[in-house]
């Protein structure tokens, strides 16, 4: 084979390695750039800002043979991009005690950035910001099981903590600054927040019962 022909052949397999990544339709940079919320002043303004969303936020539980865990994942199937997620121990107590907000590398023009950078979070109605701890990134192979699609199979964490979720009702603005001077931003709404944390409040209340009543 040429050294052309391998290097045609490599190339017709890119699109199908991305479709096997990514969730649905990969869009090019400027179309994720294009529908995320602008830099504004305050967390406010970023919620006032959001075009509404197209669905109901997507909530699974997962389980694993073998695994401890329930998991519990909510994001917006129009931006499947990133989401929130926790893993319930037996016991009803969450991982580490904290939940997760986990994002695709491929949400980012620069992944170095953004693992790099500076995560911090502004509830809506609060002037003070929390920094959020980044935990690293691993891949999913569950990623696609389940019948509301497809989260994404390699993600970026960080840890948000349960008291910053519940006083933060009205809406949730991560602002990501990166060490170069870019900056992205994540909002979670309202109903995302609501809907993930009575998912998770249910599945702690039957573990917590389940294990109350084998003792």
């Amino acid at each position: 084979m040429s050294r052309l022909s391998a290097v045609l052949a490599l190339a017709l397999t890119l699109p199908v390695v991305s479709g096997c990544i990514q969730p649905g339709r990969a869009p090019g940079v400027g179309e994720w750039f294009a529908a995320r919320p602008p830099v504004l002043v305050s967390p406010e303004e970023v919620m006032a800002g959001l075009a509404p969303a197209d669905s109901a936020p997507s909530v699974v539980m997962r389980t694993y043979r073998g695994s401890p865990f329930v998991n519990v994942l909510a994001w917006y199937a129009d931006d499947a991009m990133w989401g929130l997620r926790a893993a319930v121990r037996h016991d009803g107590t969450l991982s580490r005690g904290v939940h997760t907000l986990y994002v695709s590398p491929y949400y980012f023009a620069n992944v170095g950035s953004a693992v790099s950078a500076d995560w911090e979070a502004f509830a809506v109605g609060e002037t003070e910001g929390q920094m959020l701890r980044f935990t690293g990134s691993f891949s999913d192979v569950h990623s696609c099981e389940g019948t509301k699609g497809c989260t994404p199979y390699h993600v970026l964490t960080v840890r948000v903590s349960d008291a910053l979720l519940r006083r933060s009702r009205d809406g949730v603005v991560v602002r990501i600054r990166g060490r170069l001077g870019s900056e992205e931003v994540l909002a979670l709404r309202p109903e995302l927040i609501s809907t993930y944390l009575t998912t998770v409040d249910s599945v702690v209340w039957v573990r917590r019962y389940a294990a109350n009543a084998t003792r």
